[in-house]
């Protein structure tokens, strides 16, 4: 529940965490597989879809922020950002939804902005382990978490260390909820170096330094706001939603961004040629 939802027990929601487990261990035969990237993410993800769209004659711009987003006098939205205005028929705006709700603040009502400031959110922290000695680290291991005892390192994954550093093993451990730990990054970091050299029988890394990520995923809970891709358009005609927090059916993860994707991309398509 903790892994998938990113949610304490207590306060999860029993039907989408009943729902990931229907799916992940009730489905076809390679539902339940996992899956580990030779690669990153991006190159997984993001850099095969930028590569499709230019090919296509699309317009990318990478580290562009938008400031606003307004109507246009034509029908159209223009989106201010820190390089100029840009300008289209509809708009699919795959960010957070307090993001949603800055974007568009001087246009939504204050009754269909307030879900999207409603969101509460869980962290996840990424403790980042590094030894001065060549150690066999697995590829990936699934630790012993017990919280009672303080550890709360769950996954470890060991990564490549750098050539021009004094670092000659490292690894990466997620800590999902990091915030019900009370703990502040220093001794977070510290403890589960001592999990990992308990639970793997190596030396206590000469170096543990926890990231923390406050806002990583929506909180999971019964009552979270439920907002659809297409639940702006009678205010904002054009404009529809993507995000990890839209796909209700499931938690915040990669599968609800992507299926949340999907789903906006065919609601702007449907509106586009009018199709029901």
């Amino acid at each position: 529940c903790i892994g998938a939802l990113n949610t304490p027990p207590d306060q999860a929601c029993a039907r989408t965490f009943a729902r990931v487990l229907n799916d992940a261990l009730l489905g076809d035969a390679g539902a339940g597989d996992f899956l580990m990237p030779h690669g990153t993410l991006s190159d997984i993800l993001p850099d095969p879809a930028l590569s499709w769209l230019q090919q296509r004659g699309a317009q990318v711009r990478l580290r562009c922020v938008g400031r606003a987003a307004r109507a246009g006098s034509q029908g159209d939205w223009l989106v201010e950002t820190d390089t100029g205005t840009l300008s289209a028929s509809r708009m699919i705006l795959a960010v957070p939804p307090y993001q949603v709700a800055r974007l568009l603040d001087q246009t939504l009502p204050d009754a269909q902005r307030a879900p999207l400031e409603a969101f509460e959110y869980e962290p996840i922290a990424t403790v980042w382990l590094g030894w001065r000695s060549l150690l066999r680290l697995p590829a990936i291991t699934m630790l012993d978490e017990d919280i009672a005892a303080g550890q709360h390192g769950q996954w470890l994954f060991a990564r490549t260390a750098p050539n021009d550093g004094p670092v000659r093993s490292l690894a990466g451990v997620v800590v999902s909820a990091a915030g019900r730990t009370g703990s502040q990054a220093g001794p977070l970091a510290q403890a589960v170096a001592a999990q990992v050299a308990a639970q793997l029988g190596c030396p206590l890394p000469d170096h543990a330094r926890a990231i923390v990520d406050k806002r990583a995923t929506i909180r999971c809970s019964p009552g979270r706001p439920r907002i659809d891709a297409d639940s702006l358009a009678p205010h904002c005609p054009g404009i529809f939603l993507a995000g990890d927090w839209v796909w209700h059916a499931y938690p915040a993860t990669i599968e609800s961004a992507v299926r949340s994707g999907l789903a906006a991309a065919d609601h702007c398509i449907r509106s586009l040629t009018g199709r029901n």
